[in-house]
């Protein structure tokens, strides 16, 4: 059974280490969803099923506050991706999200759009810079391993407006 906003379905992976009947070791219980989200034309498909993102912003979304923000119809909420948000300053700061409200938006079926190590601060010298752009990967390698296995998370974020006019945007030179 899939994972579904509004609609939530978990499994629990229980793994034991066991040799001729003596365990050995226990890790602890793993909880997971199936999802696979993709687009079709406008439309943003879960597990197949047309989807609808009330769309809400994380500023005040915690464990109490979840159930209002449910009551008011959100069921997907954008995490903020700024480098330098009023929660963090990136360059000395490292923001682990919080693991027990991403529990509970799996369990409630809300969907999360996560933010990435932010390219904001790193500008040009992400494609003028081996070395900057080797340790971005690296980060950025770390922290979707980190949370990419959580039902809620339905997208990521790596800045704060990652549009740009055309005329503007840069490409590698290599």
């Amino acid at each position: 059974i899939p994972w579904q906003l509004e609609r939530a379905y978990l499994y629990t992976l229980r793994v034991r280490a066991v040799s001729i009947g003596e365990t050995l070791d226990v890790l602890p219980d793993a909880t997971f969803g199936f999802r696979e989200v993709w687009t079709e034309g406008r439309d943003i498909l879960i597990n197949g099923v047309r989807s609808r993102f009330r769309l809400g912003w994380q500023a005040g979304l915690n464990q109490n506050s979840l159930s209002l923000f449910r009551l008011i119809g959100l069921n997907v909420f954008e995490f903020q991706p700024n480098g330098t948000a009023f929660y963090c300053n990136w360059a000395t700061d490292w923001p682990w999200l919080d693991e027990k409200l991403l529990d509970r938006l799996d369990r409630e079926g809300c969907g999360a759009l996560l933010l990435t190590p932010s390219i904001s601060n790193l500008r040009s010298s992400q494609l003028d810079e081996p070395a900057v752009r080797a340790a971005h990967e690296r980060d950025l390698r770390h922290w979707i391993r980190r949370y990419r296995n959580r039902a809620c998370v339905l997208a990521w974020l790596p800045a704060m407006k990652p549009a740009a006019p055309s005329g503007q945007m840069r490409v590698p030179s290599s």
